[in-house]
């Protein structure tokens, strides 16, 4: 096969009587160098996607023909559900791994060989055109997953690089990302959270012995249902770290202060990864803060973006906003949230008229242990502050 010949070198020999002896020469002539590649295969997993059904149901419906782009806060699970889809798809399935340039080439190079191309053909063509080219052609049912893209402008967003629609009903392309900034001519979903149960299912899956429904609910409610979070407390508690194993026991270690602190160390963690979007000090914008901070205090459904414009003395009177903040300094403000990751916009459809605010999950938990901790000041109880967002 081509994929195989392209890391061979062509070589001759050549014979030559001297000094009355024989002398092998041989020369190498070595071939360009192998072209990068990595798996695309659908990931494994070990456990059940809890809580996801209904979005699976109806993504399988959704898919094919077009493009569709799963987003959401970074750790909420668009790779677990584009994952369960994939290897639900009864289809031709690949899983490319595209959180930068080179990572999106070599997958797209692995797919070109898979579909036949030779080491020339995509030393020669554009690798996004190759590809296309080929997927377009299949007789068969395929989806494609571009798995955890930052910036949409990677895969190109006029429809002719690898950000494509699939010509016929049988092909689909799943995108996955934290951003929802894209074309008009894309699906764009956005997944959240998980609610109480398949959090605690979550939980049990990963520690089975960690005690009963009810106390696995009570702890993912704690830490916002959030899925990333559940791994790492599941994962802790099937390992007794701390010589904690149960629901209740870890609910008791980390409580007060405690769950506080337990909560910023999972800001730090890459798979949550929230640290690097809170800002310095010198270099940092304070008004974002108290605008997350308010966020956080108010009702867990999210906010109508129109409310939140509508009366910014309002949000001034609630705490931590300057008096006489303007509109257009609460939309910067609000800019700020959705850069770092700690908050996003999004038309979340009826019966919700426009667009929504929401808050990270984790985000508005630390920030309301902190308030509880004391070392944050509840909005409309004053307006110094102790500590909170981009203050540690």
């Amino acid at each position: 096969m081509a994929h195989e010949q392209r890391n061979s070198a062509s070589g001759r020999a050549q014979q030559a009587n001297q000094y009355g002896g024989v002398q092998h020469n041989i020369f190498v002539q070595s071939g360009p160098d192998p072209l990068p590649t990595e798996s695309i295969a659908v990931p494994a997993t070990a456990y059940q996607v809890r809580g996801r059904d209904q979005l699976l149901v109806e993504l399988a419906d959704e898919i094919h023909g077009r493009v569709t782009v799963l987003y959401g806060f970074r750790g909420v699970g668009t790779s677990t559900v584009a994952g369960a889809l994939a290897r639900r798809a009864g289809a031709r399935t690949w899983f490319v791994r595209a959180a930068d340039t080179s990572g999106l080439r070599a997958g797209m190079t692995s797919l070109a060989y898979e579909l036949g191309a030779s080491d020339n053909e995509i030393r020669a063509r554009h690798l996004a055109d190759l590809v296309w080219q080929r997927l377009d052609a299949l007789d068969t049912r395929w989806l494609l997953v571009v798995d955890g893209v930052t910036d949409p402008g990677i895969l190109g967003t006029d429809g002719t690089s690898y950000l494509r629609t699939p010509r016929t009903h049988d092909g689909a392309l799943v995108v996955t990302t934290q951003n929802d900034r894209w074309p008009g001519w894309t699906t764009v979903r956005r997944v959240d959270a998980l609610t109480p149960e398949p959090g605690g299912r979550v939980l049990l899956d990963r520690a089975p012995a960690a005690g009963s429904v009810e106390s696995a609910v009570r702890l993912s409610a704690q830490y916002g249902n959030f899925p990333a979070a559940l791994d790492m407390i599941g994962a802790e508690l099937a390992a007794g770290a701390d010589g904690v194993t149960t629901c209740d026991a870890y609910l008791a270690r980390y409580a007060g202060a405690g769950y506080a602190d337990r909560i910023e160390d999972m800001l730090d963690d890459p798979r949550i990864g929230l640290t690097n979007w809170l800002g310095s000090i010198g270099a940092h914008d304070f008004t974002a803060d108290r605008l997350l901070n308010v966020l956080a205090s108010l009702d867990r459904a999210p906010i109508p973006l129109s409310a939140l414009l509508a009366d910014q003395a309002s949000l001034a009177t609630a705490g931590g906003l300057p008096d006489g903040i303007t509109r257009d300094e609460v939309v910067a403000a609000l800019r700020e949230l959705v850069s770092r990751g700690t908050a996003a916009v999004h038309d979340a459809g009826p019966p919700v008229a426009g667009p929504v605010v929401l808050v990270h999950p984790m985000m508005r938990a630390w920030i309301r242990a902190e308030f509880a901790a004391g070392y944050l000041r509840t909005p409309g109880a004053g307006r110094g502050r102790q500590r909170g967002a981009g203050q540690r």
